[in-house]
């Protein structure tokens, strides 16, 4: 994509509206190609970011869960909504992403779908990025999209799109 482009480098950026805009990004310094490509770099300075389980508590490094970050760029809420804000927000105010993740021993981050993005396949959850991440991989496919399709017996089941 690079060439074709024609970019001399390339970098990964993570974030949303609600942390004004970037939380993750991949060093000025980064030269691995897989590593901009597979993560969306460390977290920014002065920011802090944790992955927790569905209990709340911090998973260890590598472990998937929700990713949570906390600093001067997390939103104080949503307008004249404090039940939403409250949902996404605590006290201690870590911001709740609502994007299953790993952080990385290196300190990168990794996307691995988002929570209420689930297939659920005879009582299995599936997270179609994990599947689209493998389609993606075969030389062929520039990109690819699964989805969970209505099923009678198993509940849902992925079809994969490629292009």
């Amino acid at each position: 994509m690079k060439n074709i482009l024609n970019f001399k480098k390339t970098s990964s950026v993570y974030g949303m509206t609600e942390m004004s805009a970037v939380a993750f990004q991949s060093l000025p310094i980064d030269e691995d190609e897989h590593k901009i490509i597979n993560t969306v770099g460390c977290i920014g300075d002065h920011l802090e970011a944790k992955v927790i389980d569905d209990n709340g508590n911090t998973v260890p490094m590598g472990a998937r869960g929700e990713l949570c970050v906390r600093g001067y760029n997390v939103m104080l809420g949503y307008w004249n909504d404090r039940e939403k804000t409250n949902e996404v927000l605590g006290s201690d105010r870590w911001f709740r992403t609502g994007d299953l993740f790993a952080l990385q021993k290196d300190g990168y981050g990794k996307i691995i779908g988002r929570l209420k993005d689930v297939i659920i396949r005879g009582g299995e959850n599936i997270f179609p990025k994990e599947i689209e991440d493998v389609i993606n991989e075969h030389p062929d496919v520039l990109e690819s999209q699964v989805i969970g399709l209505s099923h009678e017996r198993l509940g849902e089941e992925n079809f994969a799109k490629k292009n």
